[in-house]
């Protein structure tokens, strides 16, 4: 099959959304989104993802944004290491390992800004920052920027098939909620085999 501009695949949906509700009154949202997705053989995966979204409340104001999201997969870097690297509003990276330690998953934040992992069989790094957000609308999401920048780094590590540890450290900065703080958090897991 023939891709659309170089992409293996493609899809651009429109939607409309109309609330009527006795205290915000009515609003219409108009969205789109597009989404294209590329597989190679020495570069990994690609996807761009692209929400516009235009809202007009019951006095007839117009509100417009959007999202974009940049994500690729897979980078091979040598014969033993390889990345994936992600551009725009996306969530942050915490290592599962790091995230599912607790009794329930550590929550994400919403990020606009850049996002790396590089890895191999046994070790990851990774770094993530950006300013800190959030999303609205229903027919389409728009990236709302709220006060404060984050910025995260973390490695884990497999020893032997029995043991693996992590780090992840976080610093956030400039936020009007809550005061500048770091906070580190780690794991050391011990499965029998």
């Amino acid at each position: 099959p023939l891709a659309w501009r170089g992409f293996d695949f493609a899809s651009l949906t429109g939607r409309v959304y109309q609330s009527d509700s006795n205290s915000s009154g009515t609003s219409t949202e108009y969205g789109t989104q597009f989404i294209g997705r590329k597989e190679t053989i020495d570069n990994g995966s690609f996807e761009l993802s692209i929400d516009g979204l235009m809202t007009y409340d019951q006095q007839d104001q117009r509100s417009e944004g959007g999202r974009v999201l940049f994500r690729q997969d897979r980078l091979v870097i040598s014969n033993k290491w390889q990345m994936d690297n992600t551009a725009g509003h996306m969530r942050s990276q915490t290592p599962r390992s790091i995230s599912a330690g607790y009794r329930f998953h550590l929550p994400s934040t919403l990020l606009q800004g850049l996002g790396s992992t590089l890895y191999n069989e046994k070790t990851s790094l990774s770094l993530n920052f950006g300013d800190i957000g959030s999303l609205s609308g229903t027919a389409a999401r728009k990236f709302n920027t709220t006060q404060g920048s984050l910025l995260g780094v973390s490695a884990t590590h497999q020893f032997n098939t029995q043991w693996l540890a992590g780090v992840q450290f976080w610093d956030t900065n400039d936020s009007q909620e809550y005061d500048d703080h770091q906070s580190v958090a780690g794991v050391a897991q011990f499965q029998n085999q």
